[in-house]
């Protein structure tokens, strides 16, 4: 995850309606949770993506195919499809405020709940300002998580990405 694919992510929302109007870090902070909710509701309900299908839908992307029914059916909205939102919304976030994307790995991560608790508090400090260490470490975060639950992040991002091209005016909703 580099500042380029920052840049591309802010660069397909902004296309996508996102970046209308100047965002303040507490709106992008309360998205970027919003996800991390989201993913932890996953993980409630057991929706994980088949490793299989996730890397038959990625090769595809790589020689210009995209199905982005196979996606709805089978990926979008799993746990590991929720971490790669987090992501895609802190790489925004860095890209829209320009700082920089700079991974930093968090420390003591463990296989259970406490991720959740532990990414709710790390974004309490980003309301009104948010630098590039904390980005950093949200960036890590979502490394890590994928490394916890065994899912390659890049391909869920860039899946994610295709499938983001494919949905109308900020995926119909208002904010």
């Amino acid at each position: 995850m580099t500042n380029e694919l920052a840049k591309q992510i802010y660069q397909a929302n902004k296309l996508k309606g996102w970046h209308e109007k100047e965002r303040t870090f507490n709106e992008l902070i309360l998205l970027i949770k919003s996800e991390m909710y989201e993913a932890f509701e996953s993980l409630r309900k057991g929706a994980f993506a088949s490793s299989l299908i996730v890397q038959q839908e990625y090769n595809s992307i790589k020689y210009g195919f995209f199905n982005p029914n196979a996606f709805k059916v089978s990926i979008k909205d799993t746990f590991e499809d929720e971490i790669a939102d987090v992501a895609i919304r802190v790489l925004d976030m860095a890209a829209a405020k320009n700082i920089n994307a700079k991974i930093v790995k968090p420390i003591g991560l463990v296989k259970d709940l406490s991720l959740f608790s532990y990414f709710d508090i790390m974004t309490c400090e980003c309301y009104v300002y948010c630098t590039e260490l904390e980005v950093g470490k949200m960036l890590g975060w979502c490394i890590e998580v994928a490394k916890l639950y065994d899912f390659d992040l890049n391909a869920h991002i860039s899946l994610k990405l295709a499938y983001n091209k494919t949905r109308p005016h900020k995926h119909g909703k208002l904010f």
